[in-house]
């Protein structure tokens, strides 16, 4: 079984990850696969540095993360950019690691899962959803920039149009008790 797990930014999917990865699943954070493939010597990093410049560059050569995410999270076509060039990269990795790991549950921990064009790879999709006061409570928890979480959040897909692709709906917005419940619901149905 392919599980994708997908919602917005502070929803919650890594918590939720994290109850599958108990239950057996072979966990694959896509976030870290998107971090890695921009690293020096990586495929998406020669592409990334041609379009955006030298200037997003740190002293030691790497993708300085920072000045890179304040150049796409204010301009949409950047950002379109920035897709463009690694969610094909991406998709390369999940077909690595499904051929790789035949035998195994799989769940593919992806913001983007539906944008990234990767969502056929996967056989159910889990959106996970939050209210977004309690997000917003949880990401000051956090110490997270707000500010910078909205610019991040107006560049994925809306909530409730995310919940359209679900097979599946987590609602993250109660006690983690609640949330195991509908993890173990989901596990039910799916195993």
């Amino acid at each position: 079984m392919i599980i994708g797990l997908t919602g917005n930014l502070g929803s919650g999917k890594t918590t939720i990850a994290e109850m599958f990865k108990k239950k057996g699943f072979f966990v694959v954070d896509l976030d870290v696969v998107g971090k890695e493939i921009l690293k020096k010597g990586q495929g998406a990093y020669p592409k990334v540095v041609k379009y955006f410049g030298t200037t997003i560059l740190d002293k030691s050569g790497e993708i300085d993360r920072k000045k890179l995410a304040d150049l796409i999270f204010t301009d949409g076509k950047k950002w379109a950019s920035l897709c463009a060039i690694s969610h094909p990269l991406i998709r390369e990795h999940m077909i690595e690691i499904i051929k790789k790991n035949k035998n195994k549950n799989i769940l593919f921990d992806a913001s983007m899962l539906i944008e990234a064009g990767v969502s056929d790879l996967v056989d159910k999709i889990v959106v996970v959803k939050i209210d977004p006061s309690v997000r917003d409570e949880r990401m000051m928890q956090k110490n997270m920039n707000l500010e910078h979480a909205k610019l991040r959040l107006q560049r994925q897909m809306p909530q409730e149009k995310r919940e359209k692709y679900a097979d599946f709906i987590i609602d993250n917005s109660g006690p983690l008790q609640r949330t195991r419940n509908q993890v173990n619901m989901v596990l039910k149905r799916v195993l």
